[in-house]
């Protein structure tokens, strides 16, 4: 049986307030959904990085535990 990791990935995205709601709808020019959309992709852009290090991370503290439960076999 092969050690698996498991690795969890969450995105956030900003949730739009009543406010948020009622400026929306009088924003002729679409100036706040351009400006919302950039700030998603930049945040998910954010968070998918962090989250793409932190599974590299955490494979390395597993192969790191693996190679050290080999050696302490092999002086034994």
């Amino acid at each position: 049986m092969k050690n698996k990791i498991h690795l969890s990935r969450s995105y956030s995205l900003p949730i739009p307030t009543f406010w948020t709601g009622i400026a929306r709808l009088i924003d002729v020019g679409s100036t706040i959904n351009r400006d919302f959309i950039r700030h998603i992709e930049e945040q998910s852009d954010a968070d998918a990085l962090r989250s793409n290090w932190e599974a590299v991370g955490e494979s390395m503290r597993w192969a790191i535990t693996e190679y050290e439960k080999e050696i302490s076999k092999r002086n034994r």
